[in-house]
């Protein structure tokens, strides 16, 4: 699948990115990578989950995913609150 692909290579090159990095994200590149480009680089608070399996025909899809797991840790973002001010009238 052509969005996942898109993901790995965003995800690697977030991964890559140390101390703010300028480098480009192809965030466009897809509609997946655009539609969580908020949620995987900009002012958020995301969670992967990694679903593996211990069973043995499944090693390969288990490792897999525990290396793409692994990359997605490596990415930092900062988060701050949105918080509107308020006039003083």
């Amino acid at each position: 699948n052509k969005s996942l692909t898109y993901l790995g290579i965003v995800i690697e090159k977030l991964s890559s990115a140390k101390g703010g990095s300028t480098s480009h994200i192809p965030y466009r590149n897809s509609q997946l990578t655009y539609l969580l480009s908020e949620s995987l680089g900009g002012n958020s608070k995301t969670i992967m989950i990694a679903a593996i399996s211990p069973a043995a025909f499944n090693y390969e899809e288990t490792t897999s995913t525990l290396k793409f797991a692994e990359r997605v840790a490596c990415i930092q973002t900062s988060s701050k609150a949105n918080v509107a001010e308020e006039e003083n009238m």
